[in-house]
């Protein structure tokens, strides 16, 4: 969130700059950065949480598919394992950066859900 404000007032910064006239090259070069800066945030904020609304479904499908594995007694333990392991170390990681400055892209639900046994 600091960033974004950081962001803000430095394209704050450079309009008015530039409208001032007398540093016209210092207010374009503000301007031009806030501006680029304020665009890549702004994708990010309608990436980022559809990856992670995905991930989530996929968390969703290893659970229902590792309880009906273990019910028929699956040959295939040892891939369903690995699976089980992937999605736990993205869970943990994405919890971590649900808690950080990045957690603004990241939508609340993460944190509802538990490790895979």
């Amino acid at each position: 969130m600091m960033i974004i404000i950081i962001t803000a007032i430095i394209l704050c910064g450079g309009i008015v700059l530039l409208l001032d006239g007398r540093t016209e090259e210092l207010g374009m070069g503000l301007t031009a950065i806030g501006s680029i800066t304020m665009i890549v945030f702004l994708i990010m904020f309608a990436i980022i949480p559809l990856k992670i609304k995905g991930q989530i479904q996929r968390y969703y499908s290893i659970e229902s598919t590792l309880k009906i594995a273990r019910e028929n007694e699956s040959v295939e333990n040892t891939a369903l394992q690995l699976k089980v392991i992937e999605t736990n170390e993205w869970l943990a990681s994405t919890q971590y950066y649900n808690s950080t400055t990045l957690g603004l892209w990241i939508p609340d639900k993460i944190d509802e859900l538990i490790p895979l046994k």
